[in-house]
C-alpha cells in the first residue's frame, strides 16, 4: 500500500510540476519504488510463488511503467513550435491578405457578404488558437480549474486506496486467521 501511494505521489507530483528539479525528484522517487516493487517480486518469484501469479504482477508492474511514460509523453512534449507560430501569425495575416477580396464584394453591393465572410474567416483561427492554448496541458493543479484538464489534485483515489486498504485489514484482522 505504502508503495502504491509513493508511485501515485511520484506521478502526481511529476504531471503537475512546474519546476523541473521537482520534476527530477519525483522521476527518482517513482522509479526507486519501481525497483522495489521489482525486488518484491523477485523474493516473491524465489519463495516458490506459483509462476503465473508472479507473472501478473510483473506485467501490472511493467504495465504501470509504461503508463507512466505515456503520461510523460503527454506532459512533456508541447504542440510543436511551428504549429504555434503558424496559428499565431495567420489569425491576423489571413483577414488582412483578404481584406481586398473583402472590399471587392462590399463595392459589388455585397456589403453584408464581405462582414460575415471576413468574421467567418477570422473566427475559426481564433478558435483553433483557444483550443490549442486550452489542450497545451492536460494535467492541472490547483490554480487551473479547466473542465477539460484531468484534475491530479484531487485526493479520492488516495482516499479510496485508504478505504480498501482498512477493509482489508479488518477482514484480516476479524477472519480465523491464526
Amino acid at each position: 500500500r505504502d508503495c502504491t501511494r509513493l508511485v501515485y505521489n511520484a506521478v502526481r507530483t511529476y504531471l503537475m510540476g512546474k519546476d523541473e528539479e521537482e520534476k527530477i525528484e519525483s522521476l527518482k522517487t517513482f522509479y526507486a519504488t519501481i525497483s522495489e516493487v521489482a525486488l518484491v517480486n523477485d523474493v516473491l518469484r524465489l519463495s516458490g510463488v506459483p509462476p503465473p501469479l508472479v507473472a501478473s504482477a510483473i506485467g501490472d508492474l511493467r504495465a504501470c511503467a509504461v503508463a507512466f511514460e505515456n503520461l510523460r509523453c503527454y506532459c512533456d512534449y508541447r504542440i510543436p513550435s511551428t504549429i504555434r507560430a503558424f496559428m499565431r501569425i495567420f489569425r491576423y495575416v489571413i483577414p488582412c491578405l483578404l481584406s481586398p477580396y473583402f472590399a471587392y464584394l462590399a463595392s459589388n453591393d455585397h456589403f453584408m457578404l464581405a462582414f460575415v465572410s471576413s468574421t467567418f474567416i477570422s473566427i475559426p483561427f481564433n478558435m483553433l488558437n483557444n483550443v490549442q492554448m486550452a489542450l497545451e496541458n492536460p494535467f492541472s493543479g490547483p490554480e487551473c480549474a479547466d473542465p477539460d484538464d484531468i484534475r491530479l489534485d484531487e485526493l479520492q483515489l488516495s482516499n479510496h486506496m485508504d478505504k480498501m486498504a482498512d477493509e482489508t485489514d479488518e477482514h484480516y484482522n476479524t477472519s480465523n486467521y491464526k
